[in-house]
């Protein structure tokens, strides 16, 4: 084959040693060893039906490409099941007791009140406890995120997965930028603020979106408002003043009646979703 398809296949094997590097050595050369094999066919395939090179190269770019995500999915897994090779006996991080999700989805409804509670009365709960209030709510809010999940993954597609994994980081960014703030002092116009602040709000629409997308029954329905809602709030209005860079507060409340309604609902689902988790861990049996 003619250099474009050799260009091609370095691409293709440049790759896989990036995303295999700091995995076992068994697990990086079967993976490796798996690429060439399916790059020597893939070549001998473009041959026998006379494909152009060019093709054949362009091919294999593409595979490239769109297997990404699924390369990322494979290390994670290949990571998990690697750590601890007895499956039967695995407990994942996710793997919690009846009581310990009961408890967790108290905290959801705890944190998703208390956040909704900030926009019907005129109180800034992190000036009553010094600036801690939000540190506190922001964690309310990631415990209970995480016990709706643990009692849904089971249920969950791929896309709920990734929905689950975008809310759990904008929501630590809400957490690091409270931390930065409150504890460290740091400044709202700072760029680390402010690029947390952005990650925090840009993936919440998405996140909610896919969760509502990945889940099952009526559990579906919460997630799937909130992210339209919120989908709705961030392009059609902020569209219009788009080349200006808010600051953290407007990023963070809401700077219209429109911004403060959805982050409204956003307390109130996260409330219910915590709510589910409660329900689930107190109807299954104790262990």
């Amino acid at each position: 084959m003619t250099g474009w398809f050799r260009s091609a296949a370095a691409l293709a094997r440049a790759w896989v040693r990036l995303y295999t590097i700091g995995l076992p050595w068994e697990l990086r050369e079967t993976r490796r060893t798996e690429i060439d094999s399916d790059l020597w066919e893939h070549e001998n395939d473009a041959r026998d039906t006379g494909r152009a090179p060019v093709i054949a190269a362009m091919e294999v770019i593409l595979r490239v490409l769109i297997g990404v995500t699924h390369d990322v999915s494979w290390r994670s897994e290949a990571i998990q099941t690697w750590r601890v090779p007895d499956f039967e006996r695995r407990v994942t991080f996710m793997a919690l007791s009846p009581g310990q999700t009961r408890w967790m989805g108290l905290a959801g409804v705890l944190g998703g009140v208390l956040w909704a509670g900030t926009f019907l009365v005129p109180l800034d709960l992190g000036t009553v406890v010094r600036g801690y209030g939000h540190i506190v709510l922001s964690i309310l809010l990631i415990v209970g995120l995480l016990g709706f999940y643990a009692h849904q993954r089971e249920r969950a597609s791929k896309a709920g997965r990734v929905g689950f994994a975008l809310l759990l980081t904008s929501f630590v960014a809400w957490l690091a930028l409270n931390v930065l703030g409150t504890v460290f002092g740091v400044s709202d116009q700072a760029l680390a603020m402010n690029l947390l602040a952005a990650i925090w709000v840009f993936l919440l629409p998405p996140g909610f979106v896919l969760l509502g997308f990945g889940l099952r029954g009526a559990a579906r329905g919460v997630p799937l408002t909130i992210g339209c809602a919120f989908m709705a709030w961030l392009v059609v209005p902020r569209a219009l003043y788009a080349h200006y860079f808010p600051s953290v507060t407007n990023w963070n409340r809401g700077d219209t009646p429109i911004g403060l309604t959805v982050f409204f609902l956003m307390g109130i689902g996260v409330a219910l979703m915590g709510f589910t988790a409660l329900w689930k861990g107190a109807s299954s049996p104790r262990r």
